[in-house]
């Protein structure tokens, strides 16, 4: 009997000990994540501010201990190219695709506090988001947020995208979020141990709208000539740099707003006027450049079609006669570009 009773309790010692083991490597928790509520967009881009944009996206986590009692929570968030790779892997740079071209690209990055590339622990030269170790009493929860920086890239040929809507899904295959959950506090990179992993997918998007920037200027100068001088002419360029693929018209408008190119000079002291006319083509019967064009005709203009990168086009001036009295003469011309 007294046998019987020793191996009983030798028994119940063990049981408990099992019990211990499992509870200890047990993951209790559940965590949930949200980027943004789904979708980081940057809205609108521009010519100008197409490669040099960023914005802030929250990371929003919320985990429950679901144990009576106290455990450590850990959250990783780790994520990879997106839908917009090209298959490689390579998260420097990620890539917005066109919805409608898939050809046409916008690359971006997403950086951690301290400007660490934001990726995974199975990406090299990247890093997962870690969180602090959290110690959560039975039946809680936490809720906490890290801000991420994504940025439109320079220097990755963005000027040249065409206008349309370009997005990354991050979907499930994309994303993983890892929960390491402990009794004892320990140090984890969330690798081993009792843990549970998840998905949180999120877009990243965009959209190209057409737009036209004038990026350089320079004054015609006539030179100096003596009163009588008939037939003068001169010419300079200008510089123009419009989206992608967008057609634009240009216009030319002398101060006093005629629609035919027709400009006059003043002086700087005498009332003498000198009458000239802005041209497209050289010569004196060259082109006449007016102020007709629309955002869908060409009218007495300029035409071209955008290509993200400059184009140029010169301006021809002919004078007609000077005979006037001595002086300086100039007149402002207006460039306006209809798109």
């Amino acid at each position: 009997m007294k046998l019987f009773l020793k191996n009983f309790a030798l028994f119940l010692v063990l049981f408990t000990t099992l019990l211990f083991i499992k509870n200890a490597n047990a993951a209790d928790a559940t965590c949930t994540v949200s980027v943004n509520a789904g979708i980081v967009n940057f809205g609108n881009l521009t010519l100008i501010n197409i490669e040099n944009i960023n914005i802030p996206a929250i990371l929003n986590y919320t985990c429950t201990n679901n144990d009576l009692t106290p455990r450590y929570i850990t959250v990783c968030l780790s994520v990879g190219d997106g839908d917009g790779g090209n298959g490689s892997g390579n998260i420097l740079p990620r890539y917005m695709k066109h919805t409608n071209d898939s050809s046409a690209r916008l690359a971006f990055t997403m950086t951690l506090p301290g400007n660490r590339l934001w990726g995974s622990r199975f990406i090299s030269n990247s890093n997962e988001y870690k969180s602090q170790e959290y110690r959560v009493n039975g039946r809680s929860s936490f809720t906490d947020s890290v801000e991420i920086n994504i940025s439109i890239l320079p220097n990755y040929n963005n000027h040249l995208a065409k206008p349309g809507t370009y997005i990354n899904n991050f979907n499930s295959g994309h994303t993983l979020m890892t929960v390491q959950d402990r009794l004892l506090s320990i140090s984890s990179d969330c690798s081993s141990g009792g843990s549970t992993t998840g998905q949180f997918p999120f877009k990243v998007q965009a959209t190209v709208i057409p737009s036209c920037e004038i990026t350089s200027t320079s004054d015609i100068n006539l030179g100096i000539f003596s009163a009588g001088n008939q037939n003068i002419s001169g010419t300079n360029n200008f510089d123009v740099r419009c989206t992608n693929s967008v057609p634009y018209y240009i216009g030319l408008a002398p101060s006093n707003k005629n629609n035919l190119g027709s400009g006059i000079m003043h002086g700087t002291s005498s009332t003498d006027k000198i009458p000239y006319q802005l041209r497209s083509t050289n010569g004196l019967e060259g082109k006449i450049w007016g102020n007709t064009a629309t955002s869908t005709n060409v009218g007495n203009g300029v035409s071209g079609i955008g290509t993200g990168s400059t184009n140029t086009h010169p301006i021809y001036v002919t004078v007609p006669q000077t005979d006037v009295r001595p002086d300086n003469y100039s007149d402002t011309v207006d460039i306006r570009i209809n798109y």
